[in-house]
């Protein structure tokens, strides 16, 4: 018994730094499924224009299906970028960074998509 009353509900010095690491957590797994996005319809449209040329129809189901893995992988990076950007969002108290990180996650994706469309359209001459 020294005297001194117990010391309660001291704040935590690495709270912040931890809300801000998972924010920029969800940026880079966004970019990361962005960047497959865009590779999956790349290598889609790539094997897909080889197969129109040669009227192969098993070889661009194979083209689709490659599409579909990769969006399939970033879908499951998206939803785990959007979960990290919620909670930095909610739990931040200066919401400027996380506010911005949340729309670039939610916004990205579809610009990717977009953007890989472009690009699959252009390589099978549509």
């Amino acid at each position: 018994m020294t005297g001194r009353p117990p010391i309660t509900n001291v704040p935590s010095t690495d709270v912040p730094s931890v809300k801000k690491n998972m924010a920029m957590a969800a940026l880079i797994m966004t970019i990361i499924a962005s960047l497959l996005i865009i590779l999956g319809f790349f290598l889609a449209g790539k094997a897909g224009a080889a197969a129109l040329s040669n009227l192969d129809v098993a070889a661009a189901q194979a083209a689709d299906t490659k599409r579909l893995i990769f969006l399939g992988l970033a879908s499951i990076l998206n939803l785990v970028a959007f979960i990290l950007g919620l909670i930095a969002l909610i739990k931040s108290r200066p919401k400027t960074m996380p506010l911005i990180i949340f729309l670039v996650v939610i916004f990205l994706p579809s610009i990717a998509t977009g953007i890989g469309t472009a690009i699959q359209n252009s390589m099978v001459h549509l």
